[in-house]
């Protein structure tokens, strides 16, 4: 699966609201969840990438707006393999044409002598 299409979600709790933690659901009533916002991954996958900045509005379940989360993502090991990959695919010069081979005609087993028919 790769991350270039995919969304990070983000789910925001109150801890300190008294409601239980391990059950945040709001459709059993716990008022502990206060929405979720999500961000798209695609631009950390850049040629170049650069951190992930962004201000995302947090929607409760009903959609509307109950605050803001401020959001940086940024890789600690960018994709090397990938950058490395198309590095080198840039600085390899174009392979020369190569020679057009020729046909080796290999020569004819020769047939097995046959020894002279028995006198009658």
């Amino acid at each position: 699966v790769s991350l270039r299409g995919q969304e990070m979600e983000f789910f925001v709790m109150d801890d300190d609201d008294g409601g239980d933690a391990s059950q945040p659901s709001p459709a059993d009533g716990g008022n502990s969840y206060l929405g979720c916002a999500a961000i798209k991954l695609a631009p950390l996958f850049l040629a170049n990438p650069q951190p992930l900045e962004a201000s995302l509005d947090l929607r409760d379940p009903r959609g509307v707006a109950n605050g803001t989360l401020r959001v940086k993502i940024s890789w600690e090991h960018p994709h090397l393999q990938e950058r490395k990959a198309a590095m080198l695919a840039a600085a390899a010069p174009a392979a020369p044409p190569s020679p057009p081979k020729t046909a080796v005609k290999e020569p004819e087993a020769a047939s097995a002598a046959t020894a002279p028919a028995p006198a009658a």
